[in-house]
């Protein structure tokens, strides 16, 4: 079945959708017929896209790198949503070069949110994702094959699976995916459907 008719009443959280690639899944879910709670740290921008693709598109303020940005998306499924369904987050920038030239700080600065984004929001909205859920951990660009970028994904890729063990038994899956974001949308809907949604 197409994405269009497996997302339709579908209740989804995207984070960092107010430019880039989670704008045009929040885009397409929407025309979809999901429900999407648009997650940026820029009010304005949120704002801004509700108002373009309509009452289905809920815009929220919040950090996701921080923990008051989690509790504020966590409050927020419950009080708009009732529940998810499914959760995109996109994964920030890998650093460029090999892995042996960056700086410990450059380290640092992208390993704490590459863990505690996904952690932190996914042990928050844990007991709000409905059975047969999905979060789809988005990293553009493809698995590069060497340099820092390339400890990074596999990091992310370890990342996903020990979140989904720790998630299986409230059915809910976690995906690494190294496409578009149609391949994202496509994810929640084959999982939508799995899942009898």
């Amino acid at each position: 079945m197409p994405v269009a008719t497996e997302l339709r009443g579908r209740r989804l959280v995207i984070g960092d959708a107010g430019d880039g690639i989670g704008r045009s899944i929040a885009a397409v879910a929407v025309a979809a017929g999901a429900r999407v709670l648009l997650v940026c740290r820029d009010g304005d921008a949120a704002a801004s896209l509700s108002r373009e693709l309509g009452d289905d598109a809920l815009p929220l303020e919040a950090d996701l790198g921080t923990e008051d940005g989690v509790d504020t998306v966590v409050m927020s499924v419950a009080i708009t949503l009732g529940s998810a369904d499914g959760v995109v987050l996109v994964r920030d920038p890998a650093p460029a070069g090999p892995a042996l030239e960056l700086a410990d700080e450059e380290w640092l600065a992208c390993l704490g949110p590459l863990v505690t984004k996904p952690v932190r929001l996914l042990r928050g909205l844990a007991p709000q994702l409905t059975p047969g859920s999905t979060a789809v951990l988005l990293a553009p660009g493809g698995a590069p094959a060497t340099g820092a970028a390339a400890v990074v994904h596999g990091l992310l890729a370890s990342l996903a699976a020990v979140l989904t063990a720790e998630l299986a038994p409230s059915s809910v899956g976690v995906r690494l995916l190294d496409g578009t974001p149609v391949e994202a949308l496509e994810a929640l809907a084959s999982d939508a459907t799995r899942a009898g949604g």
